[in-house]
C-alpha cells in the first residue's frame, strides 16, 4: 500500500491554484515464474475545488471530485537482461465537482534493458 498527498504550493502567474490531492494505492503481485509476473492494484484519489481568482468567489466549480481505478500489470522477461511490461488503469467510479472531461482507459507499455 502507498499513499501520497500533494499540496498547494502558491497560486500561479495566472491566479490559479490547485487544490491539494490526497492519492491511496493498494495491490498485490504474483510471481508465476521468474520471468512472469502479474500485478493487480486498486487507487482512489479526491481533490477538492480549485481556486482561481477570474471564477465567481475564486472558486473552480468544474474541478476536483473522487476518482477510483482499477490497474492490472504483467512484467515479462523473455531473455536476460530484457524487461518487457504492460499496465492498465481502468476507471471504475468518477464523482466530479461539476461538469468535466473524464479520463477513459489508459494503456502503458514499456521495455528496458538492463547495461
Amino acid at each position: 500500500a502507498t499513499g501520497s498527498v500533494v499540496i498547494d504550493t502558491g497560486a500561479d502567474l495566472a491566479r490559479y491554484r490547485n487544490s491539494p490531492s490526497y492519492s491511496l494505492r493498494v495491490g498485490a503481485g504474483w510471481i508465476v515464474m521468474p520471468q512472469l509476473q502479474f500485478y493487480a492494484s486498486l487507487r482512489v484519489n479526491f481533490s477538492d475545488n480549485n481556486l482561481s481568482q477570474p471564477e465567481p468567489g475564486g472558486i473552480d466549480a468544474d474541478s476536483g471530485g473522487t476518482f477510483w481505478y482499477f490497474a492490472p500489470s504483467v512484467v515479462v522477461k523473455p531473455v536476460d537482461r530484457l524487461i518487457v511490461d504492460a499496465a492498465l488503469s481502468l476507471p471504475l467510479l468518477h464523482d466530479v465537482n461539476g461538469s468535466q472531461v473524464l479520463p477513459g482507459i489508459t494503456v502503458v507499455f514499456g521495455i528496458s534493458y538492463l547495461w
